[in-house]
């Protein structure tokens, strides 16, 4: 604004100035008509060049603009100064860099919402195909699907819930709005109603098996509270597993068969958490004898942390799972994975609780040792094995988190590239030795002309690149001038001394680029031009280095 506004008042001061001198012309034609032409130079010619009264008003005219011209014109010159003076500052404003930045950011965060858009409405035709998928798999599967009101009124149901209900209580059913209580026989005597209630408020989750009073079906009943969407009823007719009762008659001793062969720690407790059957590797584990558990609360017997915690849940139907839990048992430290399962009676009643466990000590000490090797192959995997400094693929991952961060806080990074000047020729004339001992110390002085927050990696041979924060260019300009004067001090390779210096590209974020590969690329052409130009100097980049388009590769250039 600042800058249209000093220019416009260029632009009037310039039509005034030329105004004047129309104004003065035009005088001149009206006092001096074309007619009159012949006289007037008659009259220069006998030394009478105007006639008295045109002299008169010519001078009249004359003293006026010469009285406006001699007494305003240091206004004139003065606003013309000023407004001159305002153009410049607003064009060393505007070329300062900071409103390129911030135009830029505008640029990405344009690009960012433009992708954004389209990235939600992709999202939003896949979540559409995913609900008709499962809209398409609710109609058409075979079990029954019910959703309830908390008030236990049905709000949707599936074709097989459907057909179910018709046959249950006649073909005119209308279940819309009905209550489950008076759909499904026996809801209320076997306990169901109370259960629901207790999912209603609980936010529970419940399966088990039914039998409807007075009829020969039995179902198998799930359950889930589904939040604001309400209460999810799922159920399958299961009277063809209990037609001949013989699972019922064999269940006993199925149990107790079960128990004495597995394997595992296992025990059956019923509703009062009271030990009713163990296994024998229970016993093992825990070094005690049937008498010490049978018939004797769990809590007071095997102490299983967070127990108290989640009784209350596991008394609401919910079965709970922990991975690894170090315990003392039988005068030893074991890590147990164990968990508790309610079970159901036949009637679908709270029957009682079913207790696994699993030794996983074994397993604990590999896995902490396998961690332990595999954060020591880690810290190789991403820190150069002679410097100790982060290598290329450690250099890469930071340098894409710190482009992430300037770009959420409009920060600008300064990326340098270093390559030793001079290297090679350590290494021919004083051997491989002089030559790392002299990168290790140029990692040492490299990281001591920065700050902790900013990363100082090697990528190979003699190349070194810094990710600097900084606020303004000046700041890049003072630590690459730091670098320089320390590496062109003597290096101590054994009992001698080299010398070497380094040459600096530099490309800033976001000025010179937004993606990492691609301000790596500048910065390396960037360190090429100050090798071709001198050698140990920094060069910024800018387009015009572009144009070389036989620039060596990194590889060719460290050769120098």
């Amino acid at each position: 604004m600042l800058r249209k506004f000093s220019f416009l008042i260029l632009v009037l001061l310039s039509i005034g100035l030329i105004g004047l001198v129309v104004a003065i012309v035009t005088e001149l034609a009206l006092l001096y008509p074309a007619a009159s032409m012949q006289n007037l130079a008659a009259g220069f010619n006998t030394g009478n060049p105007m006639p008295a009264p045109l002299t008169e008003k010519f001078i009249h005219k004359l003293n006026f603009y010469t009285y406006a011209t001699y007494n305003f014109w240091p206004i004139w010159i003065a606003i013309l100064f000023a407004s001159m003076l305002v153009y410049s500052i607003s064009n060393k404003l505007l070329s300062g860099g900071k409103t390129q930045n911030f135009m830029a950011r505008i640029h990405l965060l344009e690009n960012k919402l433009a992708n954004k858009e389209k990235s939600l409405e992709q999202e939003s035709t896949d979540h559409a195909a995913l609900l008709a998928r499962i809209e398409a798999m609710y109609q058409h599967s075979p079990e029954a699907y019910i959703l309830l009101t908390p008030a236990g009124a049905v709000e949707k149901f599936n074709p097989a819930a459907e057909r179910f209900f018709k046959a249950l209580v006649g073909q005119d059913a209308a279940l819309i709005n009905r209550r489950i209580q008076d759909l499904m026989p026996s809801f209320t005597e076997t306990g169901l109603e109370r259960l629901f209630t207790q999912i209603v408020e609980k936010k529970a989750v419940w399966q088990g098996e039914i039998q409807l009073q007075d009829t020969p079906i039995w179902l198998m009943l799930k359950f889930i509270h589904a939040g604001d969407a309400g209460i999810i009823v799922l159920f399958r007719d299961i009277s063809r597993d209990h037609a001949d009762g013989a699972t019922l008659k064999t269940s006993d001793a199925l149990v107790q068969q079960i128990l004495q062969q597995t394997p595992e720690p296992m025990a059956v407790l019923d509703a009062d958490w009271n030990i009713q059957r163990v296994s024998p590797a229970l016993l093992s584990i825990t070094g005690k004898s049937q008498a010490d558990l049978i018939n004797k609360p769990l809590k007071n017997t095997i102490m299983l942390e967070r127990f108290s915690n989640i009784q209350s849940d596991l008394e609401a139907g919910t079965p709970f799972n922990r991975e690894e839990e170090k315990l003392i048992l039988n005068e030893k430290e074991v890590w147990l994975k164990w968990g508790l399962y309610p079970w159901q009676d036949a009637s679908g009643s709270r029957g009682g609780y079913l207790l696994f466990m699993e030794d996983v000590s074994e397993l604990h000490n590999t896995r902490n040792r396998a961690e332990s090797k595999k954060d020591a192959e880690h810290a190789l995997a991403y820190q150069d094995a002679l410097t100790g400094l982060p290598n290329r693929q450690l250099f890469n991952d930071r340098f894409n988190m710190a482009l992430a961060q300037a770009y959420r806080q409009l920060g600008k990074i300064a990326l340098f590239f270093l390559d030793l000047d001079g290297f090679k020729a350590v290494n021919d004339t004083l051997g491989h030795d002089a030559g790392d001992m002299l990168l290790k110390e140029v990692a040492t002085r490299l990281k001591s002309c920065v700050r902790d927050t900013d990363t100082v990696a090697r990528l190979g041979g003699d190349e070194f690149t810094i990710i600097l924060w900084i606020r303004e260019p000046k700041d890049a300009d003072i630590v690459a001038n730091k670098i320089i004067e320390s590496i062109n001090k003597p290096f101590d390779v054994g009992t001698k001394q080299a010398h070497v210096s380094t040459s600096i590209g530099v490309a800033i974020y976001p000025l010179h680029g937004e993606g990492a590969a691609d301000l790596m690329k500048k910065a390396d052409t960037a360190m090429y031009a100050a090798k071709t130009s001198g050698k140990n100097r920094h060069v910024y980049y800018n387009p015009t280095l572009d144009l070389d388009d036989e620039a060596p590769t990194s590889e060719a250039k460290s050769e120098t």
